[in-house]
């Protein structure tokens, strides 16, 4: 017979080696090319940084529970607390550094953040205050840990055309070296990707590469017509490809890179 005690050390046994198994896919060194930073802030970051910018949070009176949402909808509205919490160059920084050091203890070496300058656009804050704030937490992040960090500024399709390239050209205005792309994200729906050609293609001629969120909830077209029409060299998420074999065949003929 089994002992209970036997029972009990097996299980320990199982869980010890878990542990050990995580901790060693924690060190494996490696690459992040998805990762957002709007939706990378610890809960208690945001807290201290709506107080300290007179953020009312009235309607959270449970902060611990911020980021238990069940919709799209509740999701957004934890977006634009933190859009509107985020406001001088320190707070750029601090929630940069935080990033990208839990990052680090994940092992990533090299990570290409998006960060989504129209939102704090919208409750006047400068774009230089983002970039210049933003840059400094990826540098002192690199010195603190060895990750390195290059930038995506995201057009927030949603605005449109227009406002799309008045983006890109904003971004070209005020080039810093560690921005490498372009990307595209927010409602793919009601806003297909070749509604902002000339917005990446003003990015292409200005050395930038460029990707885009396509094919999260819209069709295997969306995916394609960024490749064909916006030049994109990689896609974000991208899953609606597999609903067309021809274009899955392609996507892997051409070696495209998605990231999911």
């Amino acid at each position: 017979t089994v002992s209970k005690s036997n029972i009990k050390q097996v299980r320990q046994n199982k869980c010890n080696n878990k542990i050990m198994l995580y901790e060693k896919l924690k060190q494996l060194p490696k690459t992040e090319l998805h990762l957002h930073l709007g939706g990378s802030i610890e809960i208690t970051t945001l807290v201290d940084l709506a107080r300290k910018n007179k953020v009312d949070m009235r309607a959270y009176p449970e902060p611990d529970k911020l980021y238990q949402y069940d919709n799209l909808v509740d999701f957004l509205n934890v977006f634009s607390l933190i859009s509107e919490s985020v406001k001088d160059e320190d707070d750029f920084r601090r929630i940069t550094y935080e990033c990208l050091c839990r990052s680090s203890g994940h092992g990533a070496r090299y990570v290409e953040l998006f960060f989504s300058p129209e939102e704090h656009l919208k409750h006047g804050v400068q774009y230089k205050t983002i970039i210049d704030g933003v840059l400094a937490g990826v540098q002192e992040a690199n010195a603190d840990t060895g990750v390195i960090c290059k930038l995506i500024p995201a057009i927030n399709r949603e605005l449109g055309a227009k406002r799309a390239v008045e983006f890109v050209e904003m971004i070209c205005d005020y080039r810093r070296d560690d921005i490498v792309g372009v990307g595209l994200d927010f409602d793919e729906m009601a806003n297909p990707p070749e509604v902002f050609e000339a917005a990446f293609k003003l990015a292409a001629k200005n050395g930038l590469r460029r990707t885009s969120h396509e094919g999260e909830v819209g069709p295997f077209t969306n995916v394609m017509n960024s490749i064909d029409v916006l030049g994109c060299e990689r896609v974000d998420h991208g899953y609606a490809i597999i609903d067309d074999m021809e274009s899955l065949q392609r996507c892997v003929d051409e070696q495209i890179l998605f990231t999911v």
